[in-house]
């Protein structure tokens, strides 16, 4: 009995899978189930199947029309805003801007030459429908630009107004200004507009950039010195500028970059800062100024040493330093180890290129060399050529070798120096020679200015190349001697003489005052001394009367310290030789004690001259001997003038 009701279930089952599910069979009402609930106590009615299905198939495409229309009328609204919209905008559109409409055209040449007068036009285009107001052109240029009308002042930034700009308007502006720059480096100026519109205190802007480049540097820079130097030899650089501009170069500054290994002697003129800095302030047109550098390169063999030099417009910010590039040059030198190495010692020292001596000093000169070649050198001579007018030719003395004075020249060769005949690897020698400056004052009261006494040392020998030929190799060393000036003072006391009248017992005695006059005199023979100075002490029993001659020299007293200055500042050469002695007097006051009886007290302690050559840059001095009583100098005075009476 469950069987059937099973199989009934899956039959009514499978009928109704067949109805859903078969597009031709024919559809069977569905009918409610027994089991269905009902509502308030009443059945629901239901259609038959074919206008159940019907009627919702109408409902969903009423529905779809329904959303087509509410999207269709949107649209529409949306369509008549924007079209409002626009209507509105080009009815006020007076009063509306756009910077795409401003339009800014820089036109000028692209290539000028450093110094030169850039000319070129800037126009600005209004494409709007408005005015633009309080319209204004800034002008930013490059650095070392100058004011087209004086190239002295220094051009940054300009302003210039150009008022209102109308509606579809053109106005145009040329801007000038002298340009200077590094050749073949491009250079910017920044061109603006700003302007206001109507009913805004908004501030608009546009900007362009005008670009040119410097054709030719407005200094040509060149620089001479040799390609190859051996290690340790002085070495000479020649740097000569020539200006190319049109105009005046303003504030010139030259700085110089030195290789490892160079050590600085000198230059002419001498650097502004450092060793390295020049200021050669302001350049006229066609100027070629020039400026010698003199040192000593060490370094390994075939090693490349670089010197670079730049010029241009100093920086007002920073002292020495460039603002404005307007050229620079590079060069090399290459370390070459000599074949026969020399080295020059003078009175012992063996480094410097330059050396300093005074008149009649002796000087010792120590020549060594070794033969750096794996091969032998022969036929070895050693030449010595000695120069300048401070040479005082009977002091020279050589040992194994001979002077020729016809020619200043001392020689050394194998027939007397056997040791040149021939030289190993590695092998060693040495010679000596000995000369000494002539007096500076001659004998006719002439002076030798700028006094100087070079060496010239050569080594020429012979080696055997790899292919068997004979070589002559040379080694040349050079080294220079300059000779302070003489510099001297000359202190003295007197009573009777000197452009004061003096008071007092003479001899002094013990409570009676008793004036002098001392009297300096600086004699200066053949180089300018600066910073030129004479100090001495006054004892504490001796016053100063404050009374100078002439009055135009700076003679001070310090009363805290006793010391009596003289400002000499420079003193000429040949003062006291070719024209007259730089002199001041002044006078002073000695009251004796019961102590000092029978006593030549001093007056005056130590008298001392010190200076600054120029040509040597040696500090000179020269001490006297203190001045006392005994007052030698002064035309009547008697032996007992000077010891102090009671």
């Amino acid at each position: 009995m469950l069987n059937l009701r099973k199989d009934k279930e899956s039959e009514r089952i499978e009928a109704l899978k067949h109805r859903l599910y078969t597009r031709d069979g024919e559809r069977s009402p569905l009918r409610r189930s027994s089991l269905s609930p009902k509502e308030n106590g009443s059945t629901i009615d239901r259609s038959d199947d074919k206008a159940g299905w019907g009627d919702l198939n109408h409902r969903g495409r009423s529905l779809h029309r329904s959303w087509l229309t509410v999207f269709l009328i949107i649209a529409i609204i949306f369509f008549l805003i924007a079209v409002g919209f626009a209507g509105y905008t080009l009815y006020r559109g007076g009063n509306v801007i756009s910077p795409a409409n401003v339009e800014l055209l820089l036109d000028g040449p692209k290539t000028v030459k450093a110094g030169e007068l850039l000319n070129f036009q800037v126009f600005v285009a209004n494409k709007n429908t408005t005015s633009l107001n309080s319209a204004d052109l800034i002008v930013e240029f490059a650095p070392g630009t100058r004011s087209a009308l004086d190239v002295t002042k220094e051009l940054t930034r300009t302003r210039i107004p150009l008022e209102t700009i109308k509606p579809w308007a053109t106005v145009s502006q040329t801007i000038k200004a002298f340009v200077f720059g590094e050749k073949d480096v491009e250079q910017t100026i920044k061109v603006s507009i700003e302007y206001r519109i109507a009913d805004s205190n908004a501030i608009f802007d546009k900007v362009g950039l005008f670009h040119y480049q410097i054709s030719s540097s407005p200094v040509t820079l060149n620089l001479t010195l040799p390609p190859e130097i051996n290690s340790g030899q002085s070495i000479t650089l020649d740097l000569e500028l020539m200006s190319t501009s049109d105009t005046p170069l303003r504030d010139l500054v030259v700085t110089a970059s030195y290789p490892p290994g160079f050590s600085f002697t000198s230059a002419t003129p001498p650097p502004a800062i450092s060793t390295n800095i020049w200021r050669l302030g302001d350049i006229p047109v066609g100027a070629h100024p020039r400026i010698k550098i003199s040192g000593k390169l060490e370094g390994q063999d075939d090693d490349p040493k670089s010197f670079r030099f730049a010029t241009g417009m100093e920086s007002v910010k920073t002292e020495g330093e460039i603002a404005v590039n307007y050229g620079e040059i590079f060069k090399v030198v290459t370390i070459k180890r000599p074949f026969v190495a020399l080295n020059v010692a003078v009175n012992g020292d063996g480094l410097a290129q330059e050396y300093v001596t005074s008149s009649s000093q002796p000087v010792r000169v120590d020549i060594t060399w070794v033969n750096n070649l794996p091969t032998e050198v022969t036929d070895g001579e050693l030449t010595v050529t000695l120069a300048g007018l401070a040479l005082d030719q009977r002091s020279v003395a050589a040992s194994d070798g001979f002077y020729q004075s016809a020619t200043n020249q001392i020689l050394w060769r194998q027939g007397t120096l056997p040791a040149l005949s021939r030289l190993a690897p590695a092998d060693r020698g040495q010679v000596s020679f000995n000369f000494s400056a002539l007096p500076l004052i001659r004998g006719d009261r002439s002076v030798i200015a700028r006094p100087t006494i070079d060496l010239i040392v050569s080594f020429r020998g012979r080696r055997v190349t790899a292919d068997s030929a004979s070589e002559t190799i040379e080694t040349t060393v050079k080294k220079q001697m300059k000779v302070n000036s003489v510099f001297q003072l000359a202190s003295k006391g007197v009573y009777h003489d000197g452009p004061f009248t003096n008071r007092g017992p003479l001899p002094p005695r013990v409570g009676q005052e008793t004036t002098y006059t001392i009297s300096w005199s600086v004699v200066n023979s053949s180089n300018e001394v600066g910073d030129a100075m004479v100090r001495a002490i006054l004892p504490a029993y001796v016053k100063w009367l404050g009374a100078v001659s002439p009055d135009s020299e700076k003679v001070t007293f310090d009363d805290t310290r006793g010391e009596v200055s003289w400002d000499l500042g420079v003193v000429d050469a040949g003062r006291g030789v070719t024209s007259a002695a730089r002199e001041v007097a002044f006078q002073i006051a000695f009251l004796p004690s019961i102590s000092q009886v029978g006593e030549t007290p001093v007056l005056i302690t130590t008298p001392t001259l010190a200076g600054t050559d120029s040509f040597t840059r040696q500090t000179l001095t020269n001490i006297k001997r203190s001045v006392d009583t005994q007052i030698t100098d002064d035309s009547r005075y008697q032996t007992s003038d000077g010891t102090v009476a009671q």
